[in-house]
């Protein structure tokens, strides 16, 4: 337990991490750290991942800052201030990690705790736990009744961290000392924010979305995404929602714009897939809700290739995409 010895905020996700890591990265998961997955990446071998999740503190009132997690950092567009991911979990000030009273600095964080942050839907407040359960209209009328009550707000089960940007001038949270993360699919579930940065400059995203909503509404957090951008002033392509609804569609932007271009895919029923079973919502053998933790082999196997069979009958369209953007690029 190095967060106690060197006196770092201790929450439930210490414990949820810890378990989460010991079914995925066993053995030795407690060793792991964000660093140890470097070496995975080098070469081009594999995908540079990116990490999310969101603050949430009453300070923040209507915002909900994403904060991005890489090999290599950790930060936020919304303090502008972004520090080398060992160093996240110490106490900073001014700019500058300190010791805390100790001969040493804290040792970087496990695997295990960022893994805890990334899914830690269990942080989920009353609030949003009543919307989702009851529906906008009758959640309402229940959250009316609780009005006032801290019980909707409070979330018993986030991380604490310390702020990065405590006391650093021109930060937007300098007088806090420290905030809660939390899973990012708490705000909507497409962890597009980092790709949207204008620094990374990206012309293709291809989307898939394996949201609970897309059965009722495929593109229902494709339009949160879309708001996102545009309340942050980010770059985003028009959307063309009546063919969301497909297996596979093509929404351009305008490369010479810096204006992306969204492929999305939703984790859709497909008819044209006879492995036995497609992912219908009416389906009493629809194992894929939010709430199922546990899935068997043939299911993993069932789901996968449904995805994998609705991606390579959508090739032509996707590489018909790509060519378009590369060959508008070329034009400037």
């Amino acid at each position: 337990m190095n967060n106690l010895s060197f006196n770092i905020p201790i929450s439930p996700i210490d414990v949820w991490g810890s378990l989460i890591a010991q079914k995925v990265l066993l053995p030795d998961s407690g060793k792991f750290t964000i660093a140890d997955l470097t070496a995975k990446t080098n070469h081009e071998k594999h995908p540079y991942p990116l990490f999310t999740a969101i603050m949430s503190s009453r300070s923040l009132q209507d915002s909900t800052p994403w904060v991005e997690f890489t090999l290599h950092e950790v930060g936020s567009t919304y303090l502008n201030a972004y520090i080398p991911n060992w160093a996240f979990g110490r106490r900073f000030e001014k700019g500058i990690s300190h010791k805390q009273g100790f001969s040493v600095y804290p040792p970087a964080q496990p695997l295990s705790f960022f893994m805890g942050i990334w899914g830690s839907a269990i942080a989920v407040n009353l609030q949003e736990f009543i919307q989702d359960k009851f529906g906008a209209s009758a959640g309402k009328d229940i959250l009316n009744a609780l009005k006032g009550s801290a019980l909707t707000e409070n979330r018993i089960a986030a991380a604490d961290v310390f702020n990065w940007t405590y006391s650093m001038p021109g930060s937007r949270l300098s007088d806090l000392p420290k905030f809660q993360l939390v899973d990012a699919g708490l705000d909507f579930n497409l962890a597009l924010p980092p790709l949207l940065r204008p620094e990374r400059a990206i012309d293709i995203i291809i989307v898939l979305d394996a949201s609970a909503s897309v059965v009722t509404d495929p593109a229902a957090q494709l339009k949160k995404a879309q708001e996102f951008a545009q309340k942050n002033n980010l770059k985003f392509p028009i959307i063309d929602y009546s063919i969301t609804k497909n297996n596979c569609s093509v929404h351009y932007g305008d490369p010479q714009k810096n204006i992306p271009t969204i492929i999305y895919i939703p984790v859709l029923a497909n008819p044209g897939y006879q492995n036995g079973w497609y992912l219908d919502p009416k389906n009493s053998e629809n194992y894929t809700s939010t709430n199922n933790f546990i899935y068997t082999r043939d299911q993993v196997k069932q789901l996968s290739g449904l995805i994998e069979y609705t991606v390579l009958t959508s090739k032509d369209r996707i590489i018909d995409a790509i060519k378009h953007v590369a060959l508008e690029k070329d034009k400037s």
